[in-house]
């Protein structure tokens, strides 16, 4: 399934994105989500696998959604520890940018990294050192929140669907299978990704 089902996880030409655009949404939109695993026996990989902010040992990965809400973009999986921008810097999602395109998230601090290849970030406006947002702050946050709530969305469909995705997740997955270098469960996560592809839209 692995490797018929792929094609369904498709980074859009710039004009299909246009074509379809939603009145509330004209960013790509990027996070990321962890799911816990198994006690592991190394202490080298338990101290990679622990998540601050799960206060277990979970892997993380990363999803970019498209303005329409459907999956458009999937990293492998990275052991909890790693930082949201280091995983989105070492997942290749830049590479599929293009000059004028608009990425949302919610303080990956990856500014640069977006404006190297002509992008722009969006993320939401926040009141430090600052009385009060400006109007249009206040709007373009209010935008960024509906977004936000679409992956939520899209995340919270794999793990309600495919309840493998909620955890934890076994040991014997983490393992790549004879010389391929993707392990059970990114392939995984791939069929599974690839499938709520053909549910109904969350937009």
């Amino acid at each position: 399934m692995y490797s018929k089902l792929g094609f369904l996880i498709i980074w859009p030409k710039r004009e299909v994105v246009h074509q379809n655009l939603p009145l509330d949404c004209k960013s790509f939109y990027l996070n990321c989500s962890e799911i816990c695993i198994e006690m592991l026996d190394s202490f080298s990989a338990r101290s990679k696998t622990y998540s601050d902010y799960k206060k277990h040992i979970t892997l993380k990965f990363l999803i970019g959604i498209t303005p329409c809400g459907s999956n458009s973009f999937l990293s492998k999986f990275w052991g909890g520890r790693v930082s949201d921008k280091q995983l989105t810097q070492e997942s290749n999602f830049f590479s599929y940018l293009e000059p004028g395109d608009v990425v949302a998230d919610h303080g990956f601090k990856i500014a640069e990294d977006v404006a190297v290849h002509g992008a722009k970030l969006e993320i939401p406006a926040f009141t430090r050192g600052k009385k009060q947002l400006t109007q249009r702050e206040v709007e373009l946050s209010k935008q960024l929140s509906m977004v936000h709530i679409h992956v939520e969305r899209i995340i919270g469909l794999l793990k309600n669907k495919y309840t493998l995705l909620k955890g934890p997740i076994p040991v014997n997955l983490l393992k790549h299978k004879g010389d391929t270098d993707v392990a059970n469960i990114d392939k995984i996560l791939v069929v599974c990704s690839a499938l709520t592809n053909l549910h109904k839209a969350v937009v």
